[in-house]
């Protein structure tokens, strides 16, 4: 028997359950996925009596295929009569076998027998009754598991203390996939985890097996191939994404309705669920080894289209994680390439202006300036307007907020003097007013925006008129005139006043790095910059909060200066105790933990988990992280726990 650490099995058992229960109600279950996600195996593991047969349908084509396919299973030549006499029966990677003959041996078989039927494929057949269970990629820890038994198998030795940091960033990059973890713990006979990580800019020639004969880019490129025409173009656009995104993303960035479209690539499983919701509906992503495969075929081949959907979604309003991980992607990629197009160059340009007044607010700064400043570069080289170079000048200072932010200053004055732009050149003026504090440079007042930068700076000298100017009901500038003058606490209050999310973000990071914030601030605090996407301002909360101990107890918990109880509140309870493990659980085990003797729907019980999740947080469990796979307690967070030993 397989070690089922080696297969990634050993994290399937959820999978096979719903496996199990739908054949015990008499469904046809079909396992899909993505290339590589384990469907064989875990249909392997669905045959354990002598009463159960899988059928190889991986090189079926014709009727002969079907023969031999038949014959390996030890079927003869009245297939139906004979499978019929099985309890259970798997045809395996029916993908290729002629769909017709396919679905009508399985209701042959469904109409005659009492056999239970289960398909792997990564493309739904579509026929009625049809029960998919789909195969979701490994959590990341399950992943590290998975690689680690990997090692030991290939090398002789699993993962060292040194190595596992480097591998754990490995298997992340490679999407769980248990194919690809598979290929390249190959490799370690050669490479070590660290320059395996290293190749990864080209991970389809990593991920190959030469003495097996296997590769990552032959699993995808059968499913790439079975594609026609318009559903490859929307696979190309869609491979620009990075991460999850919606429908209306991928219409944008398609330029066309993909409704359609999508729905053929998620029923062939190139296109998966995301993580969470996107928009109001379901976020999907392309899977990581697919969209390295898709980008090396075909390239991606609407970054600029991107580009131009992501500025749109900033000036609407759009923050949080997700979000500036696209941006810095993208920005990054233009950054790196060695040739770039003008119009994605000037697009990513446009871009980088659009983020770069959040940016400087609330970070990171140091990874923006490390990609804008080659996409400075790239737009010159591309030929860009002279008026978009100024622009992305003006926004980079605006960024840097330092003694270099001046040149640039000077930069995008000289250039729009030199194309006859006002506009440009007063924006130039008042950020160098701003860099110098001296309102003086500008001889009037200009419009606009401009000019509520310009009055803002006019106040930052004089603390008594920008307390009448908030009086006189214009909080934002005056919460913009108590920030220059450093009056955080001021400007705090008055940006809470104004509903500004930025002015907030940026004065309660600088009241946490002043030592200003009382516990129940700083928890407060914290919680309001997870629920915005404040990355940046989240992480300086929690390391002015470093050092601070969590105690979990029978009744409840203890962090900072509150004292929660949970004794009446039994479910939260449990899953308090659940995450004091120290591992990373998603939504199902979370709800295992809460709500053991429940049978909850898959859509109920993901909401029942956030809602608890939401609420420790507010009681002040501001250590519990919402992490790729999960949630868990911050590691970094000193833990004390008084619980009774599990029995």
């Amino acid at each position: 028997m397989a070690d089922d650490r080696v297969d990634g099995v050993g994290e399937r058992e959820r999978e096979r359950a719903r496996v199990e229960e739908a054949l015990g109600r008499g469904a046809v279950v079909t396992i899909t996925g993505e290339p590589g996600i384990g469907k064989s195996h875990l249909a392997a593991r669905l045959v354990a009596t002598e009463r159960s047969r899988i059928v190889p349908c991986a090189d079926v084509r014709d009727d002969d295929g079907w023969a031999r396919a038949l014959a390996v299973a030890g079927v003869a030549e009245d297939p139906v009569a004979d499978l019929a006499t099985l309890e259970r029966v798997v045809f395996d990677d029916v993908d290729r076998a002629p769909r017709a003959t396919v679905v009508a041996l399985v209701q042959s078989l469904a109409d005659h027998a009492d056999t239970q039927i289960v398909l792997t494929s990564r493309a739904r057949l579509a026929f009625p009754g049809e029960h998919l269970v789909e195969l979701p990629r490994l959590a990341p820890e399950a992943a590290l598991a998975l690689f680690d038994a990997l090692a030991l198998r290939h090398r002789g030795a699993g993962l060292r203390d040194h190595e596992r940091e480097d591998a754990r960033h490995l298997v992340e990059a490679l999407g769980g996939n248990p194919a690809a973890l598979e290929l390249a713990a190959a490799r370690l006979r050669v490479l070590g985890p660290r320059a395996l990580r290293h190749r990864l800019a080209e991970p389809l020639a990593l991920l190959r097996d030469p003495a097996a004969g296997t590769s990552l880019d032959a699993m995808i490129a059968w499913s790439w191939d079975a594609l026609d025409a318009p559903l490859r173009n929307v696979l190309a656009d869609l491979a620009s994404f990075e991460g999850p995104f919606s429908i209306a993303d991928a219409d944008a960035v398609a330029g066309r309705d993909t409704l359609d479209a999508v729905a053929a690539l998620r029923d062939r499983s190139l296109l998966v669920a995301g993580d969470g919701d996107a928009d109001g509906g379901a976020a999907l992503r392309v899977p990581r080894t697919v969209r390295a495969y898709v980008r090396a075929t075909a390239g991606a081949t609407a970054r600029d289209r991107l580009a131009t959907h992501l500025a749109a979604r900033l000036r609407a309003g759009a923050t949080g994680p997700r979000l500036d991980a696209e941006i810095h992607a993208l920005l990054q990629h233009v950054a790196e390439a060695e040739l770039v197009p003008r119009a994605l160059a000037e697009a990513a340009v446009a871009l980088a202006i659009e983020a770069a007044p959040r940016v400087a607010f609330v970070g990171p700064r140091e990874a923006f300036l490390r990609v804008v400043d080659p996409v400075v570069q790239v737009s010159v080289r591309s030929g860009a307007a002279a008026e978009l170079h100024a622009r992305v000048l003006l926004a980079r200072a605006r960024v840097r907020a330092d003694a270099s932010a001046e040149h640039d200053v000077l930069a995008a004055a000289t250039l729009a003097d030199k194309v006859g732009d006002d506009a440009l050149a007063t924006a130039a003026r008042v950020g160098l007013a701003e860099l110098r504090g001296d309102a003086s440079l500008l001889p009037e007042r200009p419009e606009g925006t401009l000019g509520d930068r310009w009055d803002a700076l006019r106040m930052a000298e004089d603390a008594e008129a920008a307390a009448r100017l908030a009086q006189s009901g214009a909080p934002f500038l005056a919460a913009r005139a108590c920030a220059a003058l450093g009056r955080w606490r001021a400007a705090l209050e008055l940006g809470r006043r104004d509903g500004d999310p930025t002015m907030v973000a940026t004065a309660l990071g600088r009241c946490a790095e002043a030592g200003e914030l009382t516990p129940e601030e700083r928890r407060d605090a914290l919680r309001w910059a997870d629920e915005m996407g404040h990355s940046d301002l989240a992480d300086a909360l929690r390391e002015a909060a470093a050092g601070a101990t969590l105690r979990i107890d029978e009744q409840g918990f203890a962090y900072l200066d509150a004292e929660v109880s949970l004794a009446r509140r039994h479910s939260l309870r449990r899953i308090l105790h659940a995450l004091a493990r120290g591992e990373t659980l998603d939504w199902a085990a979370l709800l295992d933990a809460g709500w053991p003797d429940e049978k909850v729907g898959a859509e109920s019980g993901a909401h029942r988990v956030r809602v608890a999740v939401s609420t420790l947080r507010k009681l002040g469990l501001q250590p519990l992280q919402t992490v790729e796979g999960g949630y868990r307690l911050d590691p970094a967070c000193p833990l004390e726990l008084a619980l009774p030993s599990p029995s």
